[in-house]
């Protein structure tokens, strides 16, 4: 057989073989036959010439992060990469129902970190120095991922 040929055909059964790879779940066996069809195509081009097999090398090595891409962007949307995939979540934003100043009342003792009620709202916070103890007032002085420091007034 042609060289060319044989490389052309090796190729394009790599491509077939990747693409039922994707599609169907056959555990990595389409996959690594692809990869090695790939690699017999890369090998035929060598034997024809060298400089050209280098080249394909090459263009290949270049091209496989970009196919990868792309190759996974149709998967997600294929009917087992929907099975396999979970949907994305959107957490709601959190509303921080605290402001810096506002006063509250310690619930627990804070060792640094323990709850405090504002108004209506209890929540995690931080001592901003030392321990706080229970039922005594503190102040927001910074709000940090969320999350309180308060300092006892």
């Amino acid at each position: 057989m042609d060289p060319i040929a044989l490389s052309l055909l090796l190729l394009a059964g790599a491509v077939v073989l990747l693409v039922g790879e994707l599609l169907l779940p056959t555990h990595g066996i389409l996959g690594l036959m692809g990869l090695i069809c790939l690699a017999g195509a890369i090998g035929a081009t060598f034997y024809i010439n060298r400089w050209l097999g280098l080249g394909v090398f090459l263009a290949a090595v270049v091209a496989s992060p970009f196919v990868w891409a792309v190759g996974l962007r149709i998967w997600e949307r294929s009917p087992v990469g929907r099975r396999v995939l979970l949907p994305p979540t959107e957490a709601p934003r959190q509303v921080i129902p605290v402001k810096l100043g506002q006063v509250g009342t310690a619930f627990s003792e804070m060792r640094p970190m323990g709850e405090v009620d504002f108004d209506d709202h209890r929540m995690e916070a931080i001592s901003e120095r030392g321990i706080i103890r229970a039922g005594q007032k503190v102040k927001v002085v910074n709000v940090t991922n969320g999350i309180p420091t308060v300092r006892a007034v």
